[in-house]
């Protein structure tokens, strides 16, 4: 039997635990016994219900709203941000997962955007896999690269910000007599890497040589779909905003559309934008899978989980971005010709671009081109995939 610890320090939403489940069931299935060290201990009992695994809150590594930057643009600036700011403040955070460490002893550590335990694991040393997007674990560069790329900013500022949290992490590891880095990509660094995307859709563009394990939907965790029974194109809508773009329900007026609505936080009074008759919302998650074989065209805003089912499942999309993260999602989904990209904060040519999608039939060849592409790619390739890693990494350390 064998210890696993999942971490889970930085980031929103369910995507970092429930990305996993197929994997969690394979591992106690068998016997080993399962950690998960995470930002939001609650969330995952709900993931993991009815799992006999382990749980326990961490305390995420934070900066002072008044020592963070305002335009993060590298992944340096971002650790930055989160903790990353002060050698002393950052020498509390590692203590403390070094001190979980030697409670719990795992033999792998499993780390979904956790810079403050890779770190710790400098001192540690336990076997470990770097997992999540490519915005988690971006390419091993030194100096790391921007991440608006689309962008010119002076690089001599980009390899500052590198170079204070290089330095304030050396100074760290140094009181722990921990291994330093030679540069900062060396902190994710592991002894393995689960890049969970799609060449197409990687944050920073195709990695030469980097296997990609792909990105699926855990089916469980939604509902079938409904939709009016009317004529027009069904589109789709998962929007995390509280609001409704005003040029987005126009444009879904304008073109007789079919409306299937997944807006959690969406206030009262919003819905009524829409056309009751013409419109179906629902209050919980849906099959992503089914609602891509059923609908014309899916508007999200960006999380790469919900881009990735549609990608693989040929529909055309429209991505509302509403922070960089998802923008640069948007941005891959756009050069891939198979969706557009707009800003959430902007509602001009929203109503253009949702047509586009809807009727230009290059998008929609493109979809269907993708989904051709990796129809044989799924959840129970990517499983096995993972235990294939795990099994070969505990014989090289055996």
């Amino acid at each position: 039997m064998a210890r696993f610890m999942f971490t889970w320090e930085l980031g929103q939403g369910l995507g970092h635990l429930v990305r996993y489940l197929p994997l969690v069931r394979a591992l106690v299935g068998r016997g080993d016994e399962v950690w998960f060290l995470v930002k939001d201990a609650q969330q995952a009992a709900k993931v993991f219900a009815g799992l006999s695994i382990n749980i326990e809150q961490i305390k995420p590594g934070s900066t002072p709203p008044e020592r963070q930057l305002t335009t993060l643009n590298s992944y340096p600036e971002i650790l930055h941000n989160f903790g990353f700011y002060a050698a002393d403040e950052l020498e509390k955070q590692v203590a403390a997962w070094i001190a979980r460490f030697n409670k719990i002893r795992p033999d792998v550590l499993i780390i979904d955007h956790s810079p403050t335990a890779m770190l710790a694991n400098r001192v540690s040393k336990i076997p470990s896999i770097a997992t999540g997007t490519g915005f988690t674990v971006p390419p091993l560069r030194a100096p790391m690269r921007p991440l608006r790329y689309w962008q010119l900013r002076e690089p001599a500022e980009l390899l500052r910000s590198e170079r204070k949290v290089l330095d304030i992490s050396n100074a760290v590891l140094r009181r722990f007599d921990g291994r330093a880095l030679d540069t900062l990509s060396d902190l994710i660094s592991c002894d393995a890497a689960w890049l969970l995307s799609f060449p197409e859709l990687d944050h920073y563009g195709i990695r030469d040589g980097a296997k990609y394990y792909g990105n699926f939907p855990v089916q469980e965790h939604g509902r079938a779909p409904r939709w009016k029974d009317h004529d027009g194109p069904k589109v789709f809508a998962y929007l995390t905003a509280s609001r409704v773009p005003g040029e987005f329900a126009s444009a879904i007026r304008d073109m007789s559309a079919n409306l299937l609505l997944f807006a959690p936080n969406l206030v009262p009074g919003e819905e009524e934008r829409f056309v009751a008759s013409r419109t179906e919302r629902s209050r919980f998650p849906l099959d992503l899978e089914l609602v891509a074989r059923q609908c014309d065209a899916a508007v999200t805003n960006g999380g790469l989980n919900t881009v990735s089912a549609f990608f693989r499942g040929g529909t055309p999309q429209l991505v509302l971005a509403d922070n960089l993260e998802c923008y640069m999602v948007g941005k891959r989904l756009e050069i891939t010709g198979a969706g557009l990209l707009n800003f959430a904060s902007s509602e001009r040519a929203l109503s253009l671009k949702l047509r586009a999608v809807l009727t230009d039939r290059s998008i929609s060849r493109n979809a269907s081109r993708f989904a051709i592409k990796y129809q044989s790619a799924n959840s129970h390739t990517q499983l096995a995939d993972m235990l294939a890693d795990i099994a070969a990494l505990a014989v090289s350390l055996s």
